[in-house]
């Protein structure tokens, strides 16, 4: 069995995807998928599903929903068998699924795994990680899902993959792969326009790849973004970079040559040893199915580079 939750959630049994039913039915799914191995109250079901809109149906909903979903994850089990994948105890219901069969508990533990591996000095494999948790995106978290559970997830599961990114893109960078790094950059600046993180990495591996007028071009977009949108200036690391690359300064330039690490697997293939991911179609990060506040997809339709991953393409396949 696999449980995706890092785009719209799906459900696989014996390599076949199973229909999860109604869109409320997927937020109970998402609710104790989210809380793993944990017992959740029907009353917090409730809060997580229903919110603030909550119907005098909502406590026989949830029971209903349950048992909806039992009969879609564990057909084989009897109606009043004990045990099975979706358990009731103590008033609640828990979801016994191994970590390793939900994507978003996989994600958590290969980004966990990266930072250890690089707080003892293993860059290379660090990377390796990284790749790994990034190749189980996609799309957006708990997409399409309701209710406030899902909301509060698919914001922190996004500002972890974001995370994951600007690591995975300054290690890349410290090894030398300038050019390789720039497509993944680009897709997220453009579904991120106001972080300036991306922004400042995306300005340094242009620069280091000889476009140093694209560079100051983004940093002057930026800039223009952020004093139309937030009413406010660069902050004090992106200004920095962007004296140090107007005054060409040599701290800017690696130390090291590429190496021997596998670039953008990320981008192309699906984690090893996972048989439902294995098996999945290779979706590009520069083709995100990602949902955008209002001011965030109008920020991104006025940037140039957000509208020119494709042209950083041909790069990277070029330089694989």
């Amino acid at each position: 069995m696999q449980l995706e939750l890092l785009g719209p959630i799906r459900f696989w049994r014996h390599g076949e995807e199973v229909s999860l039913g109604p869109p409320k039915q997927r937020a109970v799914l998402g609710l104790l998928a989210g809380r793993l191995g944990e017992i959740v109250s029907v009353e917090q079901i409730v809060d997580g599903v229903w919110g603030r809109e909550l119907p005098q149906s909502a406590a026989s909903g949830v029971h209903t929903y349950v048992a909806g979903l039992r009969r879609v994850l564990d057909p084989a089990r009897g109606r009043r068998k004990s045990g099975g994948v979706l358990v009731s105890a103590s008033g609640g219901y828990s979801l016994r699924l191994p970590a390793e069969a939900v994507d978003a508990q996989l994600f958590t533990r290969h980004h966990t795994a990266a930072r250890s591996l690089l707080a003892n000095g293993q860059a290379e494999a660090a990377i390796g990680q990284l790749e790994r948790a990034l190749a189980l995106w996609h799309g957006d978290a708990y997409a399409n899902v309701p209710g406030p559970f899902a909301e509060i997830e698919r914001v922190r599961l996004t500002e972890s993959r974001l995370m994951a990114v600007e690591e995975w893109a300054d290690l890349l960078l410290t090894a030398g792969w300038h050019n390789q790094v720039i497509p993944a950059l680009v897709g997220h600046v453009g579904r991120e326009p106001l972080r300036e993180r991306l922004r400042s990495l995306l300005m340094l591996a242009l620069y280091r790849c000889g476009r140093r007028a694209h560079a100051l071009g983004v940093y002057r977009e930026t800039r223009e973004l952020l004093m139309a949108e937030l009413g406010v200036e660069p902050g004090p690391e992106l200004s920095a970079l962007h004296e140090q690359i107007l005054n060409g300064h040599p701290a800017l330039m690696p130390r090291t040559v590429p190496g021997s690490v596998q670039l953008l697997r990320s981008m192309t293939a699906a984690p090893a040893g996972v048989e439902r991911w294995q098996t999945a179609d290779p979706r590009p990060e520069l083709r995100p199915q990602v949902r955008q506040s209002p001011a965030a997809g109008a920020a991104a339709r006025r940037v140039p580079y957000a509208r020119q991953a494709a042209d950083y393409t041909a790069v990277a396949e070029g330089s694989r």
